[in-house]
């Protein structure tokens, strides 16, 4: 499975930077249970959008469930290193 989130998540940076888009929302509301390694997906994505030209960066939005701790823990930590770029709404 985190083959395929990171291939998923590869072909979406490439194509959110290809249209040239500004930001994403990533909806996890119905996603109940990620274990750490593919949560690595996602600090990947962050840390490669973090590194690109201030020109060329984009915001990501995950929208999270406030009744699913986890997503509310994680993803506030990863929202904390990420900077401007990352965000998280409930």
């Amino acid at each position: 499975m985190k083959g395929q989130l990171d291939q998923f998540v590869r072909s979406l940076h490439a194509e959110t930077q290809q249209r040239g888009l500004t930001g994403i929302n990533v909806d996890v509301r119905r996603l109940e249970f990620m274990d750490s390694a593919c949560f690595k997906s996602f600090a990947w994505w962050i840390s490669t959008v973090q590194d690109l030209p201030a020109e060329n960066r984009y915001r990501i939005v995950f929208l999270s469930s406030p009744t699913v701790y986890w997503q509310h823990r994680s993803l506030n930590a990863l929202a904390g290193l990420a900077g401007d770029i990352m965000s998280v709404h409930a």
